[in-house]
């Protein structure tokens, strides 16, 4: 499946396989404009959106659970219409400004079913968000997922 890089990670995932960073180099990656993964449609936002969600229905939601989705922006759009395909109700709790993500995961109804994506991410608030996450019951990983 395309982007096949990207596919096998998914399925390390899924085997819950831990990958750590390291900090010597390991691979010299050869970059230029006319690389397929820069031209070719399988390798465009939405060929990773498809995989990625289709793998989180497959691996991770289950009938009953309540799906979240925080964000509102080209990616959350891109994760949408995969759940619409595949028929898997969702609710979007942030309209508008990232700033208004504690506010809107705050309105959660949360149960032990409930799963989030989040489609906002300020590098600069990524701790800040997943302490405010966890202190709710979330879990990046178990029941919280950046995407």
């Amino acid at each position: 499946v395309y982007p096949e890089d990207y596919h096998i990670t998914l399925k390390w995932y899924k085997k819950q396989f831990r990958i750590i960073p390291l900090q010597e180099t390991t691979l010299h990656w050869r970059e230029h404009p006319k690389r397929t993964s820069r031209n070719s449609a399988h390798y465009q936002q939405k060929a990773f959106f498809d995989l990625k969600i289709n793998e989180f229905i497959t691996n991770e939601f289950q009938a009953g659970d309540q799906l979240g989705i925080v964000g509102d922006n080209s990616k959350t759009d891109l994760i949408t219409s995969v759940l619409k395909e595949n028929n898997v109700p969702y609710q979007i709790y942030v309209q508008g400004e990232t700033s208004g993500i504690y506010t809107s995961i705050g309105k959660l109804n949360l149960n032990k079913s409930t799963k989030l994506l989040i489609a906002v991410y300020p590098d600069n608030k990524l701790q800040e968000i997943e302490n405010y996450l966890g202190k709710r019951g979330f879990i990046i990983g178990k029941n919280a997922w950046y995407v």
